[in-house]
């Protein structure tokens, strides 16, 4: 909350905020405890929930900005990380709900799913994923997207 305020009176309001912080209990689920899923879900639910109710206020006062968020694609979870992916599938929903609100207001909320480990050279690209993100920010507002997956999902 102070990070948020301090971030704001050192650099102004910003326009555009990429909420990508996650943290996550890498254990079996049978040892995975409520404590662990508490701990994710301060981050990866409640940290997006703060950013926002900090953050959209303003942007739709301008009627403009854009808050995107990074999930991954929950549809086949690992168990060994399983907070992880509960939390994160929870980050979704809520963004989900911040997009259908915010939209009214003029600011795009959108989420990303990424399906995979992201690192240059062994795995998915950040490269590619930044340019997936400034196409979510160039879409014209007649037609934003509030979900988008990297890879694409291909649907059976």
């Amino acid at each position: 909350n102070r990070g948020i305020d301090a971030l704001v009176e050192a650099m102004g309001q910003p326009d555009v905020v990429l909420y990508n912080a996650a943290t996550w209990s890498e254990v079996p689920l049978a040892q995975l405890t409520v404590e662990d899923l508490r701990a994710a879900f301060c981050v990866n639910v409640e940290g997006l929930h703060i950013t926002a109710t900090k953050l959209l206020p303003a942007m739709a006062e301008k009627q403009l900005g854009s808050l995107f968020y990074t999930s991954l694609h929950t549809q086949e979870p690992f168990p060994v990380y399983a907070s992880l992916y509960t939390t994160k599938a929870a980050g979704t929903a809520h963004a989900l709900a911040l997009a259908r609100d915010a939209g009214k207001s003029g600011v795009h909320v959108a989420v990303m799913e990424v399906g995979g480990h992201v690192q240059k050279g062994d795995g998915l690209d950040p490269d590619d994923i930044a340019d997936v993100y400034w196409n979510l920010y160039l879409e014209p507002r007649e037609a934003w997207s509030n979900r988008t997956s990297f890879p694409p999902q291909v649907k059976p």
